[in-house]
């Protein structure tokens, strides 16, 4: 989708965000914080109404948003979260931004490559090409080395889900 779409949407309703084609199942749950011209902020909930952290995802990767829902209709009155929201600058890349503010803070991070693969730990370097993270293992939560991705290919990115708070607490 683009920009002028996802603008039109209400950013006070809950929305289901369809992102992946291969999993057409999978969706997003929850509130379209910001809009930038190519990713949009989502404010996430779990289907047991906790809230489920941030996630950054590329708008042209987004192919279907619904409202109103059947599913959606027992999620509408969900408390909003203690968390803050990630502050980003509106200078630069928000992809970009929005990494940096999870290196600064320490956060351990959830991203999704072009390659469906999903990659869990803690950044420790951040350039315009590339990303180092030193990476966790999602079943025991021990380390796993240092991985590099090419920051082209991140599709999306989580932080304060519940699985990596969890993760956070237990490492």
């Amino acid at each position: 989708m683009n920009r002028q779409q996802l603008e039109r949407l209400d950013q006070s309703c809950i929305y289901e965000v369809y992102a992946d084609k291969e999993e057409t199942n999978e969706f997003y749950m929850g509130y379209i914080k910001a809009i930038f011209k190519k990713y949009i902020i989502m404010e996430n909930y779990h289907r047991s109404g906790q809230f489920d952290g941030f996630a950054i995802i590329a708008n042209e990767n987004i192919f279907k948003v619904q409202k109103d829902t059947k599913y959606l209709e027992p999620y509408k009155n969900v408390k909003s979260p203690q968390m803050q929201m990630p502050e980003l600058s509106t200078k630069g890349d928000p992809l970009y931004n929005f990494l940096q503010w999870a290196k600064e803070n320490k956060k351990i991070v959830e991203l999704t490559t072009v390659w469906d693969e999903l990659i869990i730990g803690e950044i420790d370097v951040l350039d315009d090409e590339l990303i180092a993270m030193n990476v966790l293992l999602s079943d025991d939560f021990s380390p796993d080395g240092e991985c590099f991705i090419e920051f082209e290919s991140i599709l999306d990115v989580c932080v304060d889900t519940l699985k990596l708070q969890f993760m956070d607490a237990n490492c």
